[in-house]
């Protein structure tokens, strides 16, 4: 497999990975929200360690995605950086 084709497959990777971050975000924001609401505290305990993995995984899925970029697959990767670093800033915003 040629050197391009390695990367395109690393970087489909990546992406599959950066979407699923997308979605444990999310999930774990709205988890967070009903916790907030229940006021039971092992569930709000639960749904914010729930969050903090789920930034966490974000961040490397960020990182991973910047390592895999490069001056020719700016414009792929642009959209979906911009949709992870958007859900990492909402992410505690409930």
């Amino acid at each position: 497999m040629t050197q391009y084709m390695q990367h395109q497959e690393r970087l489909k990777g990546v992406l599959l990975n950066v979407s699923q971050a997308i979605n444990e975000l999310n999930q774990a924001r709205e988890d967070a929200a009903k916790a907030q609401i229940s006021a039971n505290p092992v569930d709000r305990q639960h749904a914010w360690q729930k969050l903090e993995q789920a930034e966490r995984s974000a961040e490397k899925a960020r990182t991973a995605l910047l390592v895999e970029a490069n001056e020719s697959q700016e414009q792929q990767i642009k959209q979906t950086l911009q949709e992870l670093e958007d859900a990492m800033a909402t992410a505690r915003q409930f």
